[in-house]
């Protein structure tokens, strides 16, 4: 019995191996789920997330001696700047040795048994290979460009130029070397700062190519104007940010990796020196004041313009398609691990014509391969068919990649591309919101309107003829109550009853006596006159009298004090609820954020906090400067200056939904001539309410300004203090506890 229990459960568990094998073999990607590093992406916001392994750890290629350049030729031949060994490796695509160069290097000699020859290398940090085969070594402890034909054989050196034209204190120490199509070579020189060193196909100088400025602000700026030359020969001298490396595409364009810089870390350069890629920002998530000690250090570019870099001191690998936008960022945040696929000390990359990436290790004398996977494949044939317009192709690689991974908001902007040239305007539009495309968005809404006025045309404009009409005859009634009005206040002013019974058909106690009517504007003392004695709806006429007659209306709160100090409060709460219910309705083209994030603690915060300090400010200086305003009445005219905003966020808001994103101008425009109207109230508003003259008005504001700062920084100090106060009881308290 017990024999057979033993037998059935060794059959179980070879079948489960055997099943688990099977499994492996029908999807060998699943083999190489698990690596040593995370591979991440990035979202529309620019935050990192996570992504599926695009690279897995492949073979390892041993043999070299602090290797320090990684070339691949046009005929797939992969050369190694293999430097402690003082020679140039060319291995073929699985890694396999093919030769030496020179070939001495090979036999054995080194370099006192051949220091008479030139073909010896000592310390090549760089090589190149042009299309003949002519293979260029940055012989760098030698100072030098070596030359080698196809065969191997050393045909020429280049040597520092012949030229007044280098400065004095210039070092040829060349470290790397790229051919463009004209046969023109560019140097990286070491602890150069002046640019890529150019040379014609003969070695002659011809100048300096692409340098990197030099950063100023406005105090460098001023010390230039205004000290002299012994004065500026004194302060510390700034350099611009250095080139590290350089490499060159099949289209004849420059990359270089720039360190000290913060921003154009990586160029694209054509013939002019123009960098194409806009002196982009490659390391945007980095503190401002910590991002020029980022830097990379190499590049490659492949066919498709992929470019696939190094960074030295975390040891990762980014990857950017054409356009400069990250695709992957592979590798721990750190360097110092020997395990597969880390590093310790990288210091260059290429890639493949298959997509494998290879990274030459110094320390660890080693090449590391990474493997391609599955999605890293369809990431790449998909963004180079959508990056070459080729949006029908991409659309069933995007799809597979959001089976995938469905978060992955590129891939909705292919699709969304896609929809858009076949028609799908609803379909793109909502694509492309996925993908937080705002100017995708824009495009197929603009269609979509198109096609909505298309369909409504004719209605449309019976509306418009509609309200045109409605409002002649409007206007033709309004002329003639004027007339009429005009009339009756002549007849009034006369004194002459029989012509107003004759003309208006009224007499005696039913002519009107007032020469001036009860409500409107008091031309004597320039006060809003009202019918009701009830301050609540006195509060609320004064509302929208503002608008019309916004003098007239801030000396009837100051003066009358008919306005409740509890509506003040009304109009705060009622600003604050419009400007959240704003951000619900506004179209998504102008919308700052999902309205589903939105933190309505931060948002009354936002809104109250500066009103109610500037109304704090404008009182305690009021005071001193011998403002007649009381606490109340600030705090009355400043809510009642907040009225433009709380009547026409929302109007405005719906307006952005018939908006396209070419059209935010208008949107801008009258969202700005809020802002001044109630700035413009404001203004006016304490100018009433203290009694003040224009220049007093202006004076008395720029203090208050003055002090709202100094109010704000106080509070920040005191929450602080309050902070650290509230830290030091907790932790004595904690102390205590500990030791009772």
């Amino acid at each position: 019995m017990r024999m057979r229990i033993r037998t059935v459960t060794i059959r179980l568990l070879c079948l489960t191996f055997l099943a688990l094998l099977a499994q492996f073999a029908a999807n060998p990607r699943q083999a190489h789920a698990v690596v040593p590093y995370p591979t991440l992406s990035i979202n529309a916001d620019g935050d990192f997330i996570k992504a599926p392994n695009a690279f897995v750890p492949g073979p390892v290629w041993r043999g070299f001696s602090d290797p320090e350049d990684l070339f691949i030729a046009q005929d797939g031949g992969i050369y190694v700047a293999d430097t402690g060994n003082d020679r140039i490796v060319q291995l073929n695509g699985k890694g396999e040795f093919v030769r030496t160069i020179p070939a001495s290097a090979a036999e054995g000699k080194d370099a006192k048994q051949a220091k008479d020859g030139k073909d010896t290398l000592r310390g090549p940090e760089g090589v190149f290979v042009d299309k003949d085969g002519t293979v260029y070594v940055a012989d760098t402890k030698n100072r030098r460009i070596a030359v080698f034909d196809k065969a191997g054989t050393f045909e020429r050196e280049i040597k520092s130029p012949a030229t007044d034209l280098l400065p004095k204190t210039y070092t040829y120490v060349p470290s790397k070397v790229v051919i463009d199509k004209r046969g023109f070579m560019y140097l990286v020189n070491k602890g150069g700062y002046q640019g890529l060193l150019q040379l014609s196909p003969e070695g002659e100088f011809m100048g300096f190519f692409g340098a990197n400025k030099v950063k100023t602000d406005w105090l460098t700026a001023l010390k230039r104007k205004y000290f002299t030359e012994e004065q500026l020969k004194k302060e510390q001298q700034d350099l611009p940010g250095t080139i590290g490396n350089v490499t060159v595409d099949r289209n004849g364009f420059l990359y270089t990796v720039n360190a000290r810089l913060s921003n154009g870390q990586l160029k694209r350069l054509n013939f002019a020196g123009d960098d194409l890629l806009g002196g982009k920002n490659f390391a945007w998530w980095i503190a401002p004041q910590e991002v020029e000690q980022f830097a990379f250090a190499d590049v490659s570019v492949d066919d498709d313009g992929i470019m696939t870099l190094l960074q030295r001191q975390n040891g990762q690998i980014y990857q950017y398609d054409t356009n400069g936008k990250l695709i992957f960022r592979i590798g721990l945040d750190g360097v110092g691990s020997q395990r597969l696929g880390l590093f310790k000390s990288p210091t260059s990359i290429a890639t493949l014509q298959d997509g494998t990436i290879l990274v030459a290790d110094s320390e660890q004398n080693m090449i590391q391969t990474f493997k391609r996977s599955h999605f890293g494949d369809l990431m790449h044939d998909a963004i180079t068919a959508y990056n070459d317009g080729r949006y029908e192709e991409s659309e069933g690689t995007w799809s597979e990649i959001l089976k995938i991974d469905a978060l992955f908001d590129r891939a909705y902007l292919g699709i969304a591309k896609r929809d858009l040239q076949e028609g799908r305007f609803d379909e793109a539009a909502e694509h492309f919101k996925i993908a937080s495309n705002k100017q995708g968005y824009s495009d197929a809404f603009w269609e979509i309107r198109m096609k909505w006025l298309f369909k409504y045309f004719g209605w449309i404009m019976l509306g418009v003829v509609a309200l045109l009409a409605a409002a002649s005859a409007l206007s033709i009634a309004k002329r003639f109550r004027k007339k009429k009005k005009a009339a009756l206040q002549q007849i009034l002013a006369s004194g002459d009853e029989d012509l107003g019974r004759m003309r208006f058909g009224a007499g005696g106690d039913d002519a009107p006596k007032r020469a001036v009517p009860e409500s409107g504007i008091d031309p004597f003392t320039g006060l809003i006159r009202s019918k009701t004695n009830n301050r609540w709806l006195i509060s609320v006429q004064r509302t929208f009298s503002l608008l019309k007659h916004p003098v007239g209306t801030m000396n009837d709160i100051v003066e009358k004090e008919q306005v409740r100090f509890w509506y003040a409060f009304i109009l705060m709460a009622a600003g604050l609820l419009v400007s959240i219910f704003g951000k619900a309705i506004i179209s998504y083209l102008f919308s700052s954020g999902e309205f589903v994030d939105l933190n309505l603690k931060n948002e009354a915060l936002y809104y109250l906090l500066p009103w109610f300090t500037w109304v704090l400010a404008n009182y305690l200086i009021g005071s001193i400067m011998k403002g007649e305003g009381t606490f109340a009445k600030v705090f009355i005219v400043n809510a009642y200056a907040m009225v433009p905003a709380i009547l026409f966020t929302l109007p405005l808001a719906a307006f952005s939904n018939l908006l396209t994103l070419d059209e935010g101008v208008i949107y801008n425009f009258l969202h700005l001539v809020i802002r001044i109207w109630v700035v413009a109230l404001m203004f006016l508003g304490t100018q009433t309410v203290h009694n003040y003259n224009m220049k007093e008005s202006l004076k008395m504001i720029a203090v208050s300004l003055l002090t709202f700062g100094c109010l704000w920084v106080f509070g920040f100090v005191l929450v602080g203090l309050m902070y650290m106060t509230a830290d030091f009881f907790t932790g004595l308290g904690r102390e205590l506890l500990n030791r009772v």
